[in-house]
């Protein structure tokens, strides 16, 4: 896969009308790259993966009319232990913790970017609450079914359709249309603000007095701005404010054992 304003580079891919009925003729000219984006992930995460190959899985291959519009959630359904997916790390209320489907924002941030990329128009997006590894700040795009979904747009003139590929470590999406692509696109972010949380110790009697564990590593807060520049022969650059992503952050939690037993001091006249 190419990426760039004259990413000419064809696909060969099965495709699937999404909730329209998609001519041949159209499905047929669907060839040329838009947009693509890749992230990574750790290996051994082996039930996180298999929530990310599962969920990229059953959007590849999705194609939309022009005008139509793309749900997230609507195409991954609900994440549930029935259908495949498996217990792994996600964030909750700016804290780490575990849930079914552990690893979906990944996707949709991986396919978040490249729909960025291919300058289609995003409908709905949300920030996750703290920071995460695999896309820059303000390039994110949480889900959470029933409740957050990422959707956008075939803002195209064109049929489009979207292409996964789930590799080992590393996610791809692209933007397939029926036209080279002549455009330029840039996405760029303007950090604002940031700020540190003091941290916070809570008492595990479990705990041997003295020895201190981390409960959750917590994570500084921040506040991006990211903005999309457009620009093709003969016309000028054009600048989109994509929206202002607050990442709250949360406090270091750390558990202390008790304090030891204060050992009270001998009576006068008693023998130790």
């Amino acid at each position: 896969l190419q990426e760039g304003p004259l990413s000419l580079t064809r696909i060969s891919l099965p495709l699937k009308a999404a909730a329209k009925q998609v001519p041949d003729e159209a499905v047929k000219g669907i060839r040329y790259v838009l947009g693509t984006y890749s992230t990574r992930f750790p290996i051994r995460q082996t039930d996180r993966n298999q929530n990310i190959l599962l969920a990229s899985t059953r959007i590849d291959g999705t194609v939309l009319m022009p005008g139509e519009s793309f749900s997230f959630n609507g195409v991954v359904g609900k994440r549930t232990v029935k259908d495949g997916f498996r217990e792994a790390p996600v964030f909750v209320n700016g804290r780490h913790d575990t849930g079914v489907g552990g690893g979906i924002c990944q996707v949709s941030s991986t396919l978040y970017n490249a729909v960025l990329l291919s300058d289609l128009k995003i409908v709905r997006r949300q920030n996750h609450s703290i920071p995460v590894a695999y896309v820059p700040l303000g390039r994110d795009a949480t889900v959470d079914f029933g409740n957050i979904d990422f959707a956008f747009q075939n803002s195209t003139g064109e049929p489009i359709a979207l292409a996964s590929k789930f590799e080992k470590g590393r996610l791809t999406f692209s933007v397939l249309g029926s036209s080279p692509d002549i455009k330029n696109v840039k996405i760029v972010a303007e950090h604002l603000e940031s700020w540190s949380h003091e941290e916070k110790v809570v008492v595990d009697k479990s705990l041997r007095p003295g020895v201190r564990r981390i409960v959750d590593k917590g994570g500084r807060g921040h506040r991006v701005a990211v903005y999309r520049l457009v620009s093709q022969p003969g016309q000028k650059e054009r600048r989109e404010k994509l929206g202002t992503s607050v990442y709250r952050g949360g406090p270091r939690i750390v558990a202390v054992g008790p304090p030891a037993e204060a050992t009270a001091p001998p009576l006068a006249g008693q023998a130790n």
